[in-house]
């Protein structure tokens, strides 16, 4: 009796053991996925002042701006894309490069959706390759591949009208219908960090490049990325007759890196 009492009573001591454990595991993980999902929804906030700081920075606003990212469960990094982008005008290929993509990895217990969160007014830049002017070149969006993204790009050309304007050339002043193309190439050079992670966008200078086309006045630009072909033909802005067209090209090159 003394025996079946004391196996009886290691029995339920081990079910309520494991059930203890459980219980405790799995209010541990309720609790860490809440603090994962808060770290992760203050990182988009984080991610999209650092996109910002690019958009600014590429425009020639200021020299440098940084964003200090905290780091726990997650952590901001970059992807070295493949991919060649390859700008053309005219026919003939003015440059290309294979884009740096900023990154930020939520913890594990993190999932997430796509979002774009930058830009909100026209989320469809994400998926142009040429957009207008007055349009964003930077756009910042989340994903959930192998994990919990939040992803920061520059995969596009901003492409429009300047006006009518006077350009020296060989043969002298000449008013042309100018056009601008403007690209932003990132330089990531790796980021470092225990408890935050200080990334600092730096400009490194803009390249700028004219190309003049005598007796044309439109003008047929091409970009390609990874299999895609998007064209687009530039009218003049302004109704008044020209010598021709000339295109400025504007590539701003910025440093991201950690302190």
């Amino acid at each position: 009796m003394q025996g079946q009492v004391t196996i009886e009573t290691v029995i339920i001591t081990s079910i309520l053991l494991s059930s203890i454990i459980a219980v405790l595991f799995y209010a541990y993980n309720v609790v860490e996925s809440n603090s994962q999902n808060i770290e992760f929804s203050n990182a988009k906030i984080l991610m999209k002042y650092l996109a910002d700081a690019i958009e600014q920075i590429s425009l020639g606003s200021g020299g440098a701006r940084y964003v200090r990212i905290p780091v726990r469960s997650g952590a901001p990094g970059y992807v070295r894309d493949n991919t060649t982008l390859r700008i053309f005008v005219e026919g003939e290929m003015v440059f290309e490069d294979n884009p740096d993509i900023i990154i930020y990895r939520g913890g594990p217990l993190v999932s997430t959706v796509f979002e774009v969160i930058r830009p909100e007014l026209r989320p469809e830049i994400k998926n142009e390759l040429i957009v207008d002017l007055n349009d964003p070149i930077v756009v910042a969006y989340t994903i959930q591949r192998g994990g919990a993204l939040i992803v920061i790009d520059t995969l596009r050309v901003r492409a429009g009208c300047l006006g009518i304007y006077t350009v020296m050339t060989a043969g002298g002043a000449r008013k042309y219908h100018v056009y601008e193309l403007m690209y932003t190439v990132l330089n990531v050079y790796g980021f470092h960090g225990t408890d935050g992670i200080t990334i600092i966008v730096e400009n490194q200078g803009i390249e700028s490049q004219m190309k003049i086309y005598d007796g044309k006045d439109t003008i047929t630009i091409r970009v390609e990325m990874g299999g895609r072909v998007v064209e687009k033909t530039l009218s003049p802005c302004v109704n008044e007759s020209a010598y021709g067209s000339a295109v400025l090209i504007r590539i701003a090159r910025l440093g991201i890196k950690g302190p």
